[in-house]
């Protein structure tokens, strides 16, 4: 929308702000966008929703220990 010229206001719902802080994304959390009025259909126009589903996380990687066993 910035890139447009159209003013936004980001709204986060639960935990959505400090998960971006603390994690530096809010993949898992909506966020309401608030635009002018006048704006409305333009944004709407720009920004498409995708649904985002659980196995878009999955990651072998995250199963594994951090660090090989034998390199204790």
């Amino acid at each position: 929308l910035r890139s447009e010229g159209i003013p936004s206001i980001k709204r986060y719902k639960g935990a959505g702000n400090a998960m971006e802080i603390i994690m530096g994304s809010t993949y898992s959390y909506p966020i309401d966008l608030y635009v002018p009025e006048e704006t409305l259909e333009d944004a709407r126009n720009i920004i498409v929703a995708i649904p985002i589903l659980s196995e878009d996380f999955e990651d072998e990687s995250l199963h594994e220990p951090p660090y090989p066993e034998d390199s204790k």
